[in-house]
């Protein structure tokens, strides 16, 4: 199992090191750059405004509007709607990276992403009730 789990990291390592942030993103929308920062619209809410600044040193992108921030994995998550080892697989696939024999993944790993501003999220709904109007007493 340990063997496996560095496989993992490994093949995770190289495929984040061959994908930058900016090229990534630039699939998906436009960059703006303004002086040495670049700004894309955030893929977390539907305002066209470029909202998600790119640090280039760290390689994360972080939204000024909604708070969401993350790595390439993030991006191509919530764009393309993929779990996290399907979005590995397709950075991978774009840099000509194949994924060695022996590399599992675990079940967290294979859940789909789910963000509480969907409409259909349950914790947005819990949350909503949180604001509802207060019982009137009756004295």
């Amino acid at each position: 199992m340990e063997q496996s789990q560095r496989l993992r990291e490994r093949f995770i390592d190289a495929v984040q090191d061959a994908s930058e942030f900016e090229s990534v993103a630039g699939l998906y929308n436009h960059i703006v750059r303004q002086g040495h920062r670049a700004f894309t619209p955030c893929p977390c809410h539907t305002d066209t405004t470029p909202s998600l600044s790119i640090d280039q040193d760290a390689q994360i992108g972080r939204c000024w509007l909604c708070l969401a921030q993350g790595d390439v994995f993030w991006l191509v998550m919530t764009h393309e709607d993929l779990c996290y080892r399907d979005a590995v697989h397709f950075l991978a696939d774009r840099a000509g990276i194949k994924e060695p024999a022996g590399v599992t993944w675990t079940a967290n790993q294979l859940r789909r992403p789910r963000a509480t501003t969907e409409p259909d999220s349950r914790r947005l709904v819990l949350s909503l009730r949180s604001f509802q109007s207060p019982r009137r007493l009756r004295i």
